[in-house]
């Protein structure tokens, strides 16, 4: 289970916990989450897609641009006001385009800086086709 929280604080889990749970699970899990927050408001929600336009959208594909951002060393606000992107778009991306970047390094057996331009650009050039497009 990951349990995502924005940069406003709000928190939320990444797929509802409570979908195969039983009443007594629910109740246990519930406790559990008290005594790591102490106290918990509990809200019912209904789970509802969001419209943007009326429109569907098509997805933006992910330039090389987009890339570098999220590799630098750009906070996710910083990311989505240079991108346009959603928080939660960029929250995913970056997990697992992050992963492959460090696996790459441990590869070729390179220590990057955060902001290595030039590492980085090697690294796209080097999985375009395999990771992006």
């Amino acid at each position: 289970m990951r349990i995502i929280i924005t940069p406003n604080g709000c928190i939320d889990f990444e797929s509802p916990p409570y979908f195969d749970l039983k009443r007594d699970h629910i109740n246990k899990f519930k406790k559990l989450l008290e005594s790591v927050f102490g106290e918990v408001k509990y809200e019912q929600v209904k789970e509802i897609g969001i419209k943007y336009n009326k429109e569907p959208s098509e997805k933006k594909p992910w330039t090389r641009e987009d890339y570098l951002l999220l590799l630098g060393s750009f906070s996710n606000s910083e990311v989505m006001r240079k991108t346009g992107r959603t928080e939660m778009s960029i929250t995913m991306k970056r997990g697992a385009f992050f992963s492959a970047y460090f696996a790459w390094l441990k590869k070729k057996g390179l220590l990057a800086r955060k902001d290595d331009r030039e590492v980085q650009k090697q690294f796209l050039d080097e999985t375009r086709g395999k990771l992006w497009e």
